[in-house]
């Protein structure tokens, strides 16, 4: 767990990485928070989809997939691009729930709570909100297949 949060790039305040009794690892509130609190803005290359699924072609043909593997995406305000990040950052690793504690502004690419949240909880977005899942859950998304 140590070393992989030596790996992680921490943009969003107040959070830790810990194990998740959901899936995986999950990402937690450091304190008690209010409310509309700006955990933090995302930044990133902002691409075509289409441009995505040339990247996932050319990493498709090396022997080894690992640096493609560790991008990170979200949908951009403008329909039809995304913005993808080059290393995994907390952001990455907040998991889903029909009933999130946080969203994502796509206008502004604030992560925002969206209710109080308490010291050691755990952080959910719901994924549904995101216009790039219908891309990336019909199998053209880069990590499947």
């Amino acid at each position: 767990m140590n070393k992989l949060v030596d790996t992680v790039i921490k943009n969003l305040k107040g959070t830790r990485l810990s194990k998740s009794k959901i899936q995986g690892i999950g990402l937690f509130c450091e304190h008690d928070i209010e409310g509309d609190f700006l955990f933090g803005k995302l930044t990133g290359q902002i691409l075509r989809v289409e441009d995505c699924a040339q990247l996932k072609m050319a990493y498709g043909k090396t022997t080894c997939r690992a640096p493609f593997s560790q991008f990170e995406f979200n949908s951009s305000s403008i329909s039809g691009e995304v913005m993808i990040r080059a290393f995994r950052t907390h952001f990455g690793y907040i998991n889903h729930s029909n009933r999130p504690n946080v969203c994502l502004n796509l206008e502004t690419q604030e992560v925002l709570s969206l209710k109080d949240i308490n010291k050691g909880e755990e952080l959910f977005i719901d994924y549904r909100s995101d216009p790039v899942l219908s891309w990336y859950f019909s199998g053209e998304g880069w990590l499947n297949g």
